[in-house]
């Protein structure tokens, strides 16, 4: 853990479980880190994909990328999108990391629906739905 104080505001970095989650700080952080706004999703150098629903600090050591949405995005849908992206996890190792070239060219695949013009969308209503099914669902 980096030398700061203890508080209530979570310190992002790698690693495979608890969201990423390392420790939490005082809002002063390190004194050079900004603090990200929650609802957005931590990718991290493995492809492992995290939805962090409150603000945040994230490690600059910790190969972490933010992926800002662009899209009204709530909870069901960036864990559907999560869930997607860690399906990706095989491709990337200590030899191919998920380095922030490799997440701006990364392509998903979501569900999508037709606009009133014809034009492909993704389908956040059905990526909540299918969320709010899952066993789980009514906990989230």
């Amino acid at each position: 853990m980096i030398d700061v104080d203890k508080g209530n505001i979570p310190l992002i970095s790698s690693g495979e479980t608890n969201n990423g989650l390392i420790g939490y700080i005082s809002k002063d952080g390190d004194g050079v880190a900004n603090i990200f706004s929650g609802n957005m999703i931590t990718l991290d150098m493995f492809c492992n994909a995290f939805y962090q629903p409150k603000d945040f600090f994230s490690v600059s050591h910790g190969r972490v990328n933010i992926l800002i949405p662009k899209f009204n995005m709530n909870k069901f849908n960036a864990l559907f999108i999560c869930t997607v992206i860690n399906a990706e996890k095989i491709k990337y190792s200590y030899g191919r990391g998920m380095y922030s070239t490799e997440a701006e060219n990364l392509y998903i695949k979501l569900p999508f629906t037709y606009d009133a013009n014809h034009k492909k969308v993704p389908d956040y209503d059905y990526m909540e739905d299918y969320m709010k099914s899952m066993p789980f669902g009514d906990r989230i």
